[in-house]
């Protein structure tokens, strides 16, 4: 791929603050009274701004729309030039650069971060060459002067470099060696590596490889900047003109208009940490595929499914009678002696009905699964047995004075089932745990199969009549803190 580029044209809010509610996964929800009303109770704050900081993501998802912002972009290549490739990424999609394309992003006088006194860029990346290559930088109209960057390969192979200059020619920068001195592939091994660098309100910066702080720059103290563009793959040096093109891929770039942490940057730079083993969002809003966002699991819809609004984006529905999706893998939860799923559910339905459900080609056969109105109606019911056929089963009575109808209200609930120390299970509803009780401890399960909305095998049965959304497995035991923030969803540290 030859001379291709990116121009991402920035349609900028003129509008207040108060003009829009900018959610996770690129939803921007118009803030009349009663939208805002509805996404405060059942979003309880969707807003990725809020808390999290992020003013930017381009996701790089087959195309460079700004997942959190307005910042979105248009394919622009020279005549003759080839399509662009789009890769797998670390997490599902990338963006391939080929050394001579860029993706350039029209900002606002003062740039997106640099001319911050805290911020946070946070991105993935691939080299494909031993040469230098710019991954992420801000620079001001002429291409001179203030900027801020961050390179590959540079002053020498394996090596991260960051810099940035204020307008008065202040300068602050910090090299890491991924090399290990020479000894180690590092940042050339094949492979995306994280990379991310903070600046606090203190003035200190700190350049992060791979979710571990690998040096502080000492501070000269910036002042403002002047920058109106930012580029990925590339350094702006005017109209037109670019430099330091970076050849490999990118994938997930953010920007964060604060510092984040150290435990917040590992959250970004490693889901085994996270533990985070499968991702349905249910955001693809057409075909027939619910993509995994981080296993390479996807499912397959059949039957009467549709795609709705949801808790995030969109979601799926399904008519009760025929619509389900299926998975096939050898890599669900239920062997896993920690393990969590969590989902949105919406619903009004009084029949016994699958959100998730595992289980294994025979019967009645090793499986795990999570219904409503199982045993009554407004229950949340779960069972896990194993190859042998030992189980535990619980269940947690949704229906209250207060609400009537329960988890069958047709209203947004969160749903977490959590077994942890290979014993105990928990289940959450909107937060709440109630751990179950029993003395049985299921041992090896392995399941091969895996819906949403419907029981596997041994056909899809108990059908769901209602929506999914956000559907998330977990290799080990998420505490009550983490399923809290599942539901008030600063997706903005989640596996995009």
């Amino acid at each position: 791929m030859k001379n291709t580029h990116f121009s991402v044209t920035a349609a900028l809010a003129t509008a207040s603050a108060a003009a829009a509610l900018t959610a996770c996964e690129g939803v921007t929800y118009d803030a009349d009274p009663t939208e805002e009303e509805a996404l405060e109770t059942s979003a309880e704050g969707l807003t990725c701004g809020t808390g999290s900081g992020l003013t930017h993501w381009w996701r790089l998802n087959q195309n460079t729309v700004d997942a959190a912002g307005a910042m979105n972009g248009t394919l622009v290549a020279p005549a003759g030039a080839p399509a662009a490739t789009w890769p797998a990424g670390r997490f599902r999609g990338a963006l391939h650069f080929d050394g001579t394309n860029e993706v350039t992003v029209p900002a606002p006088a003062g740039g997106v971060v640099s001319n911050l006194s805290a911020y946070t860029v946070s991105l993935w990346a691939k080299p494909a060459t031993t040469g230098e290559g710019i991954v992420y930088s801000e620079m001001e109209a002429g291409g001179s002067g203030p900027h801020m960057v961050i390179t590959t390969n540079y002053p020498r192979t394996g090596v991260v470099y960051f810099e940035h200059r204020d307008s008065a020619g202040l300068n602050e920068n910090y090299t890491f060696d991924t090399t290990a001195r020479g000894t180690l592939p590092g940042l050339m091994d094949g492979g995306f590596h994280h990379i991310a660098v903070t600046r606090t309100a203190g003035n200190q910066w700190v350049l992060y490889y791979d979710g571990v702080a690998r040096g502080t720059a000492p501070s000269n103290n910036p002042g403002a900047t002047a920058t109106t563009m930012v580029t990925l793959g590339a350094a702006a040096y005017g109209a037109g003109t670019f430099g330091h093109n970076y050849t490999g891929d990118l994938d997930d770039v953010r920007t964060f208009s604060r510092g984040l942490g150290p435990t917040e940057i590992v959250h970004l730079a490693d889901d085994t940490v996270t533990g985070l083993s499968h991702d349905w969002e249910l955001n693809e809003n057409a075909g027939l595929v619910a993509g995994d966002a981080l296993g390479g699991v996807n499912g397959t819809l059949n039957g009467g499914t549709s795609w709705v609004p949801g808790i995030d984006g969109k979601a799926l529905s399904f008519n009760g009678t025929t619509g389900y999706v299926s998975f096939q893998s050898s890599r669900f939860v239920a062997n896993e002696p920690n393990y969590t799923v969590a989902l949105w559910v919406k619903t009004s339905t009084l029949a016994d009905s699958t959100l998730y459900g595992e289980h294994v080609p025979n019967a009645p056969g090793a499986h795990v699964h999570i219904n409503v109105n199982h045993v009554a109606p407004g229950d949340l019911y779960f069972e896990h047995r194993d190859d042998a056929g030992v189980y535990r089963n619980g269940v947690v009575h949704t229906r209250t004075a207060a609400h009537p109808l329960g988890v069958s209200d047709n209203a947004w609930h969160h749903i977490a089932l959590v077994r942890s120390a290979g014993t105990s299970f928990t289940l959450y509803y909107d937060g709440v745990a109630t751990v179950m009780a029993g003395a049985s401890n299921p041992g090896v399960t392995t399941t091969t199969l895996a819906a949403l909305g419907a029981m596997p095998y041994p056909a899809p049965n108990y059908l769901l009549a209602g929506s999914l959304d956000a559907v998330r497995t977990y290799r080990r035991a998420l505490n009550g803190t983490e399923i809290a923030g599942l539901m008030s969803p600063d997706l903005c540290f989640q596996a995009p």
